[in-house]
């Protein structure tokens, strides 16, 4: 099985830490923070910069290789939603800016240790590392944990973070042959070396890499895969500001240049939130789980941050809106997470401290990784399971893992944040508007199911069953194209 729908009716498609001199002290206690914590916010400060330009790294040869690259979308160019059939997953694996090389100590790395272990479990996950010699210390950490690596493999480049979301490669479809190709957006400035990751990552495999000089992250982008994006309106605030790479564009430049790196007919653009942590990106608040169905972040009425008046905003726009199959979005509407005592942020400031959110997760296939925020001793586990609950309802079929996001949210991410989706080689692309919810009671349903592949479909069948019953009934579908 490869390619699948979630619902009532279910459609397959088969194919083949430094010297101490005590001299300044209060110098020294200003730099022990950068230096012990060395936990970067997910958009750039001041300190980090500074920090970069005084610890400069040199490139591996890895990196001076030519990387064919170039500033053209193929035509036809189709990004698939996050929801379609991944081959692997990239992370970054946090550093240990202590002693040097891979953290395997902190509670970062548990968390790490937790994403990658079921990451993996559905696909291989890619590890970026900076030296060959940390792979088997990542190895031997996983192991320790009674969760051996066996299904992964390990880039060997320069970093500066692990947001891969933001500056890792989107993956994007081109050709009678869906070959694989990667955008390569203009990343944060003072973030070089992550900005490399997606030429490197494309040499290595033999990608088609597609640069522009857009500013814009990954973590603001959304697709349904039928050539529709959505993003938040900073990526516009970013571009007609003068930048590293252009001067200051016009607004109609800038959405030009959009629609074309996005491979988009359709640009969706809403207003940015003003207390997420920092970024404005979208996947703090709203996550396309199929091409018809979103789950999006609701603030209950106690909350006076502006950001509560700027999503309902949203909500209201994408109820105006249809899906690919002609008919209004399915709307989730997810809880905002509390605090660990159960009570909930209000104000602005305390929201750009912790922004804690439960859409920012991964679809892995048939896993999602799903940000919570208790564990075993602390945290409201009971809000996590309501939301949890919740997403049941929202993805049917899927397996919910939850991962601890409180060490992230912190720095203005979660789980979305720090991992990128690769899309599959030799896809199948389904268009099935889902016979879902609850349905008018007939004699019989009309299933309509467009499935491509560039070899061909042999067959088509849906699989389906009444909701509380225990066998699932198959119908072979009929080529009604002849």
């Amino acid at each position: 099985m490869v390619g699948y729908k979630k619902g009532v009716f279910y459609v397959f498609t088969y194919k083949n830490f430094m010297r101490v001199t005590i001299l300044f002290l209060l110098a020294f206690v200003a730099f022990v923070p950068d230096v012990f914590a060395q936990r970067w916010h997910i958009k750039p400060t001041a300190e980090e910069l500074e920090y970069r330009r005084l610890h400069p790294k040199i490139l591996p040869k890895s990196n001076l290789k030519p990387t064919a690259s170039t500033f053209t979308m193929p035509p036809g160019a189709r990004i698939p939603g996050e929801f379609e059939e991944s081959q692997a997953v990239a992370i970054s694996w946090v550093a240990d800016f202590m002693n040097g090389g891979p953290d395997v100590t902190s509670e970062y790395a548990d968390l790490w240790a937790q994403m990658a272990d079921a990451i993996q479990k559905e696909v291989p996950v890619w590890i970026r590392i900076e030296a060959g010699a940390d792979s088997n210390t990542i190895k031997n950490f996983m192991t320790g944990k009674g969760t051996p690596l066996t299904n992964y493999r390990f880039f060997v480049t320069v970093a500066d973070d692990f947001w891969m979301r933001d500056f890792g490669p989107i993956g994007f479809y081109h050709g009678a042959s869906d070959d694989i190709g990667f955008l390569d957006l203009n990343y944060y400035p003072g973030r070089d070396l992550d900005n490399l990751f997606p030429g490197y990552l494309a040499n290595q495999l033999g990608y088609l890499d597609v640069k522009t000089n857009l500013y814009a992250e990954g973590g603001n982008f959304i697709s349904d895969g039928f050539r529709r994006s959505f993003h938040s309106d900073v990526v516009e605030s970013v571009n007609t500001q003068a930048n590293p790479k252009h001067g200051a564009w016009s607004l109609q430049q800038t959405r030009d240049t959009i629609k074309y790196v996005w491979a988009s007919d359709d640009v969706i653009s809403t207003p940015t939130l003003l207390c997420d942590g920092g970024t404005g990106h979208n996947d703090m608040f709203m996550k396309l789980m199929d091409e018809n169905t979103f789950a999006v972040m609701e603030y209950p009425s106690i909350v006076t941050a502006p950001d509560k008046a700027i999503i309902d905003g949203v909500i209201n726009t994408l109820s105006s809106m249809n899906s690919v199959y002609n008919r209004p979005y399915r709307i989730f509407k997810i809880p905002m997470p509390t605090q660990d005592d159960g009570s909930y942020t209000t104000n602005c400031g305390d929201l750009n401290s912790d922004a804690r959110t439960f859409v920012n997760g991964t679809t892995v296939n048939g896993t999602y990784l799903m940000p919570t925020y208790s564990n075993g001793t602390d945290g409201n586990k009971t809000g996590d399971q309501e939301a949890i609950n919740i997403f049941k309802k929202v993805a049917p079929g899927y397996k919910i893992v939850p991962l601890d996001s409180r060490i992230l949210t912190i720095f203005g991410g979660a789980i979305h944040c720090v991992n990128m989706q690769i899309p599959a080689e030799n896809p199948i692309t389904i268009w099935h508007p889902p016979v879902i919810d609850l349905q008018p009671k007939k004699n019989a349903y009309h299933i309509v199911v467009k499935p491509t592949n560039k070899s061909g479909i042999s067959a088509t069948k849906c699989i389906w069953r009444i909701k509380g019953t225990v066998n699932w009934n198959t119908i072979d579908l009929a080529d009604s194209a002849g």
